[in-house]
């Protein structure tokens, strides 16, 4: 039986956040969601996330800095980014700022599910 993680979607598309939230809770995650990077932030102090799925591209703060804020705070914190825009910068960027990996959109559920069974 898997564990739950407490899980924290960060994504200004709202049929992103939702869908992945309720396949998430679906398998028995707790799961909160932010629609933007400050939001994130914010839920991210109130809720302690385990795992970040975090969108890089978005407005305000991106997903990268989003994720640096709440590792800074969370060290155990295990960020996943997401991004419809394949540029190798912000990929790179991303790793260098601690995702344990940055996924495709849209997303291949069955990979991400492999992803998180081995958290």
């Amino acid at each position: 039986m898997q564990v739950s993680k407490k899980i924290l979607i960060v994504d200004d598309d709202a049929g992103v956040r939702n869908s992945l939230a309720r396949i998430l809770r679906g398998r028995g995650h707790l799961v909160e969601v932010a629609e933007n990077g400050e939001a994130g932030v914010e839920q991210g102090e109130l809720f302690h996330p385990d795992v970040l799925l975090v969108d890089i591209r978005m407005p305000g703060i991106d997903g990268i800095e989003t994720h640096r804020r709440l590792l800074a705070r969370f060290p155990h914190l295990v960020g996943i980014s997401m991004t419809a825009y394949a540029s190798s910068e912000k990929t790179k960027e991303a790793m260098e700022g601690g995702a344990l990996s940055v996924l495709a959109k849209p997303l291949n559920i069955d990979s991400l599910m492999e992803l998180m069974q081995s958290l």
